[in-house]
This record gives structure tokens, sequence and C-alpha cells, in this order.
């Protein structure tokens, strides 16, 4: 019984030490859902006035774009897109929002954990990968990105944003460093 009791003790500890905890809790604070023309992307804070980083290509034609944060809904403006990067800042009304710091990702190295926020079956939802390689255009992880998280933050282990999330590979996840 003494062991039971003390096998439970040390795994409950190992669950509350782990390192995923604490930048999942910034990761689910911070991540959004964006609605435009029927379809949905993540997106997240980039600072606590209401900027929002996500994909260009989904959402450069639409018409009408809102963002979803706790059930609440927002109408978003896209403030600029660049085809090339593929990254989209857009704003919403607002203050005060948590926000994801954004780190750079020339540090990095393969083998490292990374954490993928977003919203695979409209919940949203974190998920740890591996960076598998480094390559200027991508970082790429070792699992593939589920449709909802595209668009949402790759996160490192001090809960900052290394890449937007924006496709698949070969069974491998591609994400667009932000430096």
């Amino acid at each position: 019984m003494k062991t039971l009791i003390f096998t439970f003790f040390l795994f409950n500890l190992s669950l509350s030490a782990s390192p995923f905890i604490e930048p999942a809790k910034k990761a689910l604070a911070a991540t959004v859902l964006i609605h435009a023309d029927g379809k949905g992307q993540s997106g997240f804070f980039a600072s606590p006035n209401g900027e929002i980083l996500t994909l260009y290509h989904p959402i450069k034609e639409t018409q009408t774009i809102t963002v979803e944060k706790d059930r609440i809904f927002y109408p978003a403006t896209l403030i600029s897109g660049n085809s090339e990067t593929n990254i989209a800042l857009l704003q919403i009304p607002g203050q005060d929002f948590p926000y994801l710091e954004i780190a750079s990702s020339r540090d990095l190295l393969p083998g490292e954990w990374a954490l993928i926020a977003g919203f695979p079956i409209r919940r949203l939802s974190v998920r740890r990968a591996l960076i598998s390689t480094l390559c200027q255009e991508f970082l790429i992880v070792d699992t593939p990105f589920n449709p909802g998280e595209f668009g949402g933050p790759l996160l490192n282990l001090e809960g900052e944003v290394i890449g937007i999330n924006c496709s698949n590979s070969n069974n491998l996840g591609l994400s667009i460093p932000l430096d």
C-alpha cells in the first residue's frame, strides 16, 4: 500500500512539474478562432490592444472577418497582409487581451520541444511537437497540423511564439518563423 501511495505521489508530482503546463496556459489564453467566409483558422493576440497575427492567404480576399474568443465574437479588420511572408495582422476592438510575446527562432535546435495551439475541431487545444528541422523558410515539427490549427502559434517552452502554423508536408508540420 505504501508503494502505491508513493508511486501515485511521484506521478502527480511529475505532472505538476511538466515543462508544458505554463506555456500551454499562455497559449490557451491568447489563441483565437478566426471566421472568414464560412471557414475557420486560428490566430493569436500579439498585443494587448487587439492585434492578432494569423495566416494571410486564407483571408486575403474575404469580405467579413470575425474573431471568436471565449464565445465572444468581435468584428475584425485586416490591417496588413503579405503574400510573400503569408502573415496577416488583424485588429479587433478592445483592450487588455492576453497576448503572446514573439521570440527568435534562430537559436532553436532540432530535438527541442514546442507547443502547437489552435482549433482542430472548433475547440481550443494545445499539444506538443518536436522541432525536427530548421530551414530559412520553415520550422518543421514532427507532427502534421490539423486544419483548424493553421494560423495558430507554434510556441517554445517559455510560452513565446516562434512560428505561425501554415501547412503540412510528408506527415510533418511547417511553421513560418517570425524573425
